[in-house]
């Protein structure tokens, strides 16, 4: 069944509660995300500007897939939106 947790079109701040990684390369910070589709097991979204980490001004908008089970399990943390 396919769950939809209405997110479509809102920007929530993700981050991942172990630091950096190659899925999420955000070094433990919050990003903020603007969600533009969901899907049975992912969402699919922008990160938005932000000011990267190690000091290198802001960054570029890029895409990004958020898994659910990251979600679910805990690994990417949802620490507010807009």
């Amino acid at each position: 069944m396919h769950e939809n947790n209405g997110l479509t079109g809102k920007t929530i701040n993700v981050k991942h509660k172990h630091g950096h990684t190659d899925a999420y390369p955000w070094n433990g910070i919050a990003v903020p995300v603007l969600i533009t589709e969901e899907h049975t097991n992912f969402y699919v979204g922008t990160v938005l500007p932000h000011h990267a980490p190690g000091g290198f001004g802001i960054s570029q908008p890029y895409n990004v897939t958020l898994d659910k089970h990251d979600l679910k399990v805990g690994n990417l943390i949802i620490v507010g939106g807009k």
